[in-house]
C-alpha cells in the first residue's frame, strides 16, 4: 500500500548551529599530493583491518591521470610515499565530476571516472595483495594503467554520485543521457530516467540511488501542481521492471532537485533527504522492506545543494553545500536513533568551504572529519561533530 504524506505534517524550525570544526591540521604534511588539483573523494578502505582510508583524484582537468593515496585512519593525514597512479586515461573537468568509488556486492572495490568514450572503471580484488592493487577490469581480468570503458556508456559521460557501495548499479551523467542514466557496472543497457518517464507525462527533476541494489528514487511532476517522490527498479534493458514504478509520497507543487539516501545502521530503515525549495530539507523514512515514505522532519536551512550522505555506527549524516552569500559553506544534518527512535538533528555548518569539501567518518579515530583545499591550495583536515 502506498502512503502519501502531506508535506505540512512535520516541520522543523530554522536552527543552524555555527561552525565548530576542531583540530584542523595540514592533511598532507609530507606533500605527497603536490600538483594534484582535481576533484577528490575519500573513503574508508573496506578490506583494511586497520581502517585506513583511500584518497582518489584526477590530477588536473582535461587529459590526465587518476591517482590514489593512503590516509592514516587515526590522524586523517596522507601517508608519506603512498601516491599511486591507478589510471592514465582520465578525460574530464572537475567542475562536472572527478572519480568516484564503487564496490561490487562480491567485495571488489573500484574507481569509476570519465575517460575517452565515456565512463571507465578499474577494480581491486576482494582480497587485495595491497591497498593500491587496482589492476582489474569490471570482469576481473588483469589490466594495465589504461582501464577500458564500461560496457554501457557513451562519449562525454561522467559518473553520477552518490553511488552506494556494495551494488552493481551505478549512475552516469551527460553523454547520451537526457538527465541521469542508471545501469549495471558489467552488463546490460542503462535506463535514462527522464526519457523513460516522459511518455507518462512526467517531468523529472532529480533522481538518486536507493540502498537497495537496482532501485532508484525519482522526483517528478505531472503538470504544475502534482509532484511526487517515486521509486522504480531498473531492468538492465533501458527501462523499469514491470509494476516496480510507484508513488512513495506526494510533495505538492515543489519538486525536489536534490536527493540522497542511505540505510540507517541501527534501524535498518532507509533515510531519504530531499530539498524543499531553497531553504528546507525534508527527511523521510522508508521501512527496510520497502513501501511508502514517512516525513520525519522538515529542517530549515540557509540554502542547500550538492547532497552526499555518509553513515557511522549510529547515524546517517547528510552533507550539503550553500554555494554563495553570507551563509556559504558546508553543512551537515544527522539522523540518530536513540532507543531505535529516529531523531533528526539540526543543520550545522562545519566549514566555510562552499565547494570541493568532503565529509567522511573515520572509524579508526571514531571521529567525523571534513577534508578541503584552502584558498592557498593546501589540503586541510578538520575533526567535527555533526
Amino acid at each position: 500500500m502506498n502512503h502519501i504524506i502531506p508535506a505540512f505534517l512535520a516541520i522543523g524550525a530554522l536552527a543552524v548551529a555555527p561552525a565548530k570544526a576542531q583540530e584542523c591540521v595540514n592533511a598532507d604534511p609530507s606533500s605527497v599530493l603536490v600538483g594534484v588539483q582535481g576533484d577528490f573523494e575519500i573513503r574508508v578502505d573496506p578490506q583494511d583491518p586497520e581502517e585506513n582510508l583511500i584518497f582518489i583524484s584526477n590530477v588536473k582537468d582535461g587529459a590526465s591521470q587518476v591517482v590514489a593515496a593512503r590516509v592514516d585512519g587515526i590522524t586523517g593525514q596522507v601517508m608519506p610515499g603512498s601516491l599511486a597512479t591507478v589510471a592514465n586515461d582520465f578525460y574530464g573537468q572537475k567542475i562536472i565530476n572527478g572519480p568516484e568509488f564503487v564496490q561490487k556486492p562480491s567485495g571488489e572495490l573500484g574507481i569509476v571516472y570519465a575517460g575517452p568514450g565515456g565512463v571507465h572503471a578499474v577494480f581491486r580484488s576482494a582480497t587485495p595483495k595491497g591497498w593500491n592493487a587496482f589492476n582489474l577490469d569490471v570482469h576481473g581480468d588483469v589490466i594495465t594503467n589504461t582501464p577500458p570503458r564500461l560496457p554501457a556508456t557513451s562519449e562525454g559521460a561522467y559518473p553520477a554520485p552518490p553511488i552506494p557501495l556494495g551494488q552493481h548499479t551505478h549512475g552516469q551523467l551527460r553523454g547520451d543521457c537526457a538527465s541521469i542514466c542508471y545501469g549495471s557496472l558489467s552488463e546490460g543497457v542503462t535506463t535514462d530516467v527522464t526519457a523513460v518517464l516522459a511518455p507518462k507525462g512526467l517531468t523529472v527533476s532529480a533522481a538518486t540511488q536507493s540502498p537497495t541494489d537496482g532501485y532508484i528514487y525519482i522526483s517528478a511532476c505531472k503538470g504544475l501542481y502534482s509532484c511526487n517522490l517515486y521509486e522504480a527498479q531498473i531492468d538492465g534493458a533501458g527501462g523499469f521492471v514491470p509494476n516496480s514504478f510507484q508513488v512513495l509520497a506526494g510533495v505538492g507543487r515543489v519538486s525536489p532537485v536534490s536527493m540522497a539516501a542511505a540505510r540507517h545502521p541501527l534501524t535498518g530503515a532507509t533515510i531519504l533527504f530531499s530539498n524543499r525549495g531553497a531553504n528546507a530539507v525534508d527527511v523521510w523514512e522508508q521501512p527496510g522492506g520497502g513501501g511508502g515514505l514517512r516525513l520525519i522532519r522538515r529542517v530549515s536551512v540557509p540554502g542547500n545543494t550538492h547532497y552526499r550522505v555518509e553513515t557511522d555506527r549510529n547515524s546517517v549524516v547528510l552533507h550539503y553545500l550553500v554555494r554563495s552569500g553570507t551563509s556559504a559553506g558546508s553543512y551537515t544534518i544527522p539522523v540518530a536513533a536513540p532507543g531505535s527512535v529516529l531523531n533528526v538533528g539540526t543543520s550545522k555548518k562545519v566549514t566555510d568551504q562552499s565547494s570541493g569539501a568532503e565529509v567522511f567518518w573515520s572509524p579508526a579515530a571514531n571521529k567525523w572529519a571534513v577534508l578541503y583545499r584552502s584558498s592557498e591550495g593546501a589540503l586541510r583536515r578538520c575533526w567535527f561533530t555533526p
